[in-house]
């Protein structure tokens, strides 16, 4: 293979890669995201995702609207925890991070997703008490 051709092939893989990094990906939709919360008028901001990509996309969210958020939870797999501070706010993370069993579920997965079941419903129900009065 030419020196060209290696070059060629090196520009099209890391070209690749950066179009599906995940923290760049959502960073991405950080203004719509903003544009969506405020024309809809809500209230609270609730970060919960899973997935072995969960936690840079976490991290850009937080990092690109750091005031928005209230809380989060997310679940990713052992060893693909990243540990963060809001870079916007110099700050321990809003998000609390779950590292689980995968592919088989294990306690801390279950812990996970009763906390992100708790953090809905929580939020569902002060929405709930708004819409009573």
């Amino acid at each position: 293979m030419k020196d060209a051709d290696k070059r060629i092939a090196s520009e099209i893989f890391y070209s690749a890669l950066k179009a599906v990094d995940p923290y760049s990906s959502v960073k991405l939709y950080a203004d719509r995201i903003l544009s969506v919360y405020h024309s809809n008028n809500f209230k609270r901001v609730f970060v919960i995702g899973f997935g072995k990509a969960v936690c840079p996309m976490a991290e850009a969210v937080e990092n690109s609207l750091p005031d928005l958020i209230d809380a989060g939870v997310v679940i990713t797999k052992y060893g693909y925890k990243i540990s963060h501070k809001s870079k916007a706010r110099s700050q321990e993370s809003k998000i609390k991070i779950y590292e689980a069993g995968h592919p088989i579920p294990n306690e801390n997965g279950l812990k996970g997703t009763e906390e992100i079941i708790k953090l809905l419903c929580d939020g569902c129900s002060d929405y709930d008490d708004r819409m009573r009065k």
